[in-house]
Formats: structure tokens, C-alpha cells, sequence
């Protein structure tokens, strides 16, 4: 029964909505029943500038990356969910997480969904961003604490997702 109701929200999600009219949270419910389509993972060393009051210094840190993609009738392509997660531990006892997932439609990206925590040893903040691409020119890089440039951020992962989903295509021509 489970599964039926949830045909039925994908058909009516499909057939109901033309191609561009697709929101962030009905890509997720596709991606979650058509599955991961890729995934590439890496290692990150990082530093970063800790300002101590008086003193400021460099700590480094390592972690590790990973990207994945979800993909709707993959011979088409139309709807692509990327996913983004990174998590770096500095030196200095602190942390960076970094969630994030992009969403695509008709191969353009649309909206970006980004959840971001910084720990250290004093506090722990967490912060939540959704961001329609059509308004990126408004952002501000003191509302981001991972990255001092949002926009060139967003542009890097959105390469890596496009190079990996170009990987999965030229594979499955093979």
C-alpha cells in the first residue's frame, strides 16, 4: 500500500507539473526512490586563520568530501539532485560540517539547500540556507561561516556535480 501512495505522488508530482516547475522537495522524494546514480569522495587539508584576541595564527585541519548523485529517468536526465558533504576537525579542537544538496532541472541548477555547523570549544552554531539561484547576486558572505566566497563556492561543487554526472553519462554509453 505503502508503495502505491507513493506511485501515486510521483505520478501526479510528474504528470501534474511541466518540467520547470519542479520544487526542491519533490526532486527529494524522486532521489529517495530512484537511489544514488554516483558518488565520488575525497580527502581535504584545510587551514584556517584563529583569531585569539591579541593573536592571530593559522591551524590546520584534515577531513574528507563526498558528492553524490540521484537522477530521474537517467537515459533523459531531466531532474539531477547533487549532494555535498564535507567535514573537516582543525587542531585547535574545532569542526566544520557542511551539507548541502543542489538541485537541478532540465540540467540547470536551480536552488542550492545549504546546512552548515561550526563547533569548538566554546559553542556550537548551526545555520540554514536556501538560496534560489536567480537571487545569488543578493547573497552576503558574512551570513556563510565556511566559506568567505558563497558564490565561488557554489560554482566549484556545481562543476564537481556536473563532472560526475557527465562521468555517469559517458559510462553508461559505453
Amino acid at each position: 500500500m505503502k508503495a502505491f501512495i507513493t506511485f501515486l505522488t510521483l505520478f501526479s508530482a510528474i504528470s501534474g507539473f511541466s518540467q520547470s516547475e519542479f520544487t526542491p522537495k519533490q526532486i527529494d522524494s524522486i532521489a529517495n526512490i530512484s537511489g544514488r546514480s554516483g558518488i565520488a569522495e575525497g580527502m581535504i587539508d584545510s587551514q584556517k586563520q584563529v583569531d585569539n584576541g591579541d593573536m592571530k595564527r593559522i591551524t590546520k585541519g584534515e577531513g574528507q568530501s563526498s558528492i553524490a548523485i540521484y537522477l530521474h529517468k537517467p537515459e533523459k536526465s531531466r531532474l539531477i539532485k547533487g549532494e555535498y558533504f564535507r567535514n573537516v576537525r582543525y587542531q585547535d579542537k574545532s569542526s566544520e560540517e557542511v551539507y548541502a544538496h543542489f538541485y537541478y532541472n532540465e540540467k540547470q541548477l536551480f536552488s542550492v539547500k545549504i546546512k552548515e555547523i561550526i563547533k569548538n570549544p566554546k559553542e556550537n552554531i548551526t545555520k540554514d540556507h536556501d538560496i534560489n539561484i536567480s537571487e545569488m547576486n543578493k547573497l552576503q558572505a558574512k551570513d556563510f561561516l565556511f566559506t568567505e566566497n558563497i558564490k565561488k563556492w557554489i560554482s566549484q561543487v556545481d562543476a564537481q556535480i556536473r563532472k560526475l554526472y557527465v562521468d555517469k553519462q559517458s559510462k553508461k554509453a559505453e
